[in-house]
């Protein structure tokens, strides 16, 4: 049988983006005083060729989050700041799609303070994550390692691994992703469904400058959506039924292209590179609680929406700014911060922002995905509305960004 690892306050269970901000928030907030262990079974690849080719619109929350654990100086030559949203709703063979709703982003995307929202690829956030992680005091990570079982009692949590090794902390935390062994293991359930539907990536280089413009088309199979990156290229997330994607995914690459071309539109020129095509599942899935004894869920072991609005990592970052603030003012008042009432206070911060996205992006999802004449005339007047009315249009990017309503500390602004 393997030696005990020394025991921790904290054992995170997930070396993602959510799992590895978590720990440095905390080591961070802490000043390395509190010893936290985080477990994976792997984390963040740093060769470009296999790493994450995703790309996130992360809000500014999410930005002072990063700021606030001093990343932000190196992750900013690789973000792309967006100076407009656009919204279109049209069929897929539209000769023209005219923008039904506009964001104007250009007076702070560029400006001394930190963006509105930036774009960047996965596998530079999860690259810059790590090579923090690896450095930060209080810190251990263990590679290739997952949690097999655990037993929860009144001071602390023993976890053993799948290699038998046994880890004792006062707190469990899951970032585990959407199908969570450690979720089901504490017998927290969670509502949702799967999507009849896959999400397709790829990057195209555009003919003409793209000026930071992000544009999310809604077409009757799902949200196209055209996101800004640095040296002039895109990042296409694009949402199609399951049957029709796999067609798609199956074709030569010039047949490919032409798929691309046909939902792009010509409000770049011609296309002059597009990347190979990668695919995930989609789903919608909302934890029921999001505590047990001396547990806590986060990032998309909590949660996990559909991408048209791009905020799945945002929702992550929050988590973590509001789990890392309930866990740091506990220690320092000197009360045990696996207790449930420490947990409680997360719970109750996180439980209606959680709820509302996952309802409010699966009600726009199934909205927006259909063929009706009557829906589009109905969504089109609803999106000409809101339009109308800039002091609604400043709310709903505030709320995105998530600066409105009890903002943890690490989402706000230093000083």
């Amino acid at each position: 049988m393997p030696d005990p690892i020394p025991c921790s306050d904290i054992l995170i269970a997930g070396g993602s983006y959510a799992g590895l901000a978590l720990a440095l928030a905390l080591s961070n907030a802490s000043g390395g005083e509190l010893q936290i262990t985080l477990v994976s079974p792997h984390f963040p690849s740093l060769d470009p060729a296999i790493s994450d080719i995703r790309a996130s619109a992360l809000s500014r929350g999410s930005l002072h989050l990063l700021d606030h654990l001093g990343l932000w100086t190196a992750l900013s030559p690789f973000s792309q700041p967006v100076t407009s949203i656009e919204l279109t709703d049209s069929a897929l063979d539209d000769a023209l799609r005219p923008a039904r709703l506009t964001y104007d982003l250009a007076s702070d995307a560029f400006s001394a303070a930190l963006p509105r929202m930036v774009v960047i690829e996965n596998h530079h956030l999860g690259r810059i994550l790590l090579e923090a992680a690896q450095k930060a005091p209080g810190l251990t990570l263990l590679a290739d390692r997952e949690i097999k079982s655990y037993v929860a009692d009144l001071s602390r949590v023993d976890a053993r691994l799948l290699s038998g090794e046994l880890i004792s902390a006062r707190l469990l935390v899951a970032a585990d992703g959407s199908r969570s062994r450690l979720r089901d293991l504490a017998g927290i359930r969670t509502a949702g469904h799967a999507y009849d539907q896959l999400g397709i990536i790829t990057s195209v280089e555009p003919e003409l400058p793209h000026a930071g413009r992000a544009i999310q088309h809604f077409l009757p199979a799902g949200p196209f959506a055209l996101l800004p990156l640095p040296a002039n290229r895109i990042c296409v997330t694009w949402t199609e039924g399951t049957a029709e994607a796999h067609r798609i995914l199956a074709l030569d690459p010039l047949s490919f292209r032409a798929e691309v071309e046909r939902r792009f539109g010509h409000q770049f020129g011609m296309l002059r590179s597009i990347s190979a095509p990668k695919f995930w599942p989609l789903s919608m899935g909302l934890a029921r609680s999001l505590i047990a004894p001396r547990f806590a869920l986060i990032g998309d072991a909590a949660h996990s929406v559909h991408p048209l609005a791009g905020q799945g990592l945002n929702l992550g970052f929050r988590d973590v700014a509001a789990l890392t603030e309930t866990i740091v003012d506990a220690a320092r008042l000197g009360l045990d911060i696996g207790q449930a009432t420490t947990l409680e206070r997360y719970e109750r911060w996180r439980r209606f922002d959680t709820l509302a996205a996952a309802s409010g992006f699966d009600l726009l999802n199934r909205l927006f995905s259909t063929h009706s004449t009557l829906a589009r005339s109905t969504r089109g007047a609803a999106l000409a509305f809101t339009n109308a009315l800039p002091a609604l249009k400043s709310w709903l990017v505030d709320e995105a960004s998530g600066e409105s309503g009890d903002v943890p500390r690490l989402l706000r602004a230093k000083g």
